[in-house]
């Protein structure tokens, strides 16, 4: 699996404060808590879970772009380009929206989860 090891580890300086698991998922890396997606590196995109009803108002903002999976766009996902998260605090700004999201769902049992993740 190719991700961006340097960015993986720009994303958990970011989460270490909050602790989250990671995964391999969708060709790259994900981090998780609870069993929920927080978000995760896909090619050289960070690719954020947040609210659904939030998906559109996020993909105005600039370096969003839609998640398309199986030729579908993805409500509730999205990518950010990597020029969009040159700096820490642009990065931190970002996952802080999908890490308060993911933090709020009730956790997933360890039956329905897909795959498991390995604690951080």
């Amino acid at each position: 699996m190719a991700y961006n090891k340097v960015f993986a580890q720009r994303i958990r300086s970011v989460l270490a404060r909050r602790g989250a698991d990671e995964m391999e998922m969708f060709g790259g890396i994900g981090f998780l808590t609870k069993g929920n997606t927080i978000c995760g590196i896909q090619k050289e995109n960070l690719m954020l879970h947040v609210p659904a009803e939030a998906t559109a108002e996020l993909l105005t903002r600039p370096g969003a772009v839609p998640f398309v999976q199986g030729g579908r766009q993805m409500n509730g996902w999205l990518l950010v380009t990597p020029e969009a998260v040159t700096t820490d605090a642009q990065l931190a700004t970002w996952i802080a929206i999908a890490a308060d999201y993911a933090y709020a769902l009730p956790g997933k049992s360890a039956n329905t989860r897909k795959g498991k993740a390995k604690e951080k």
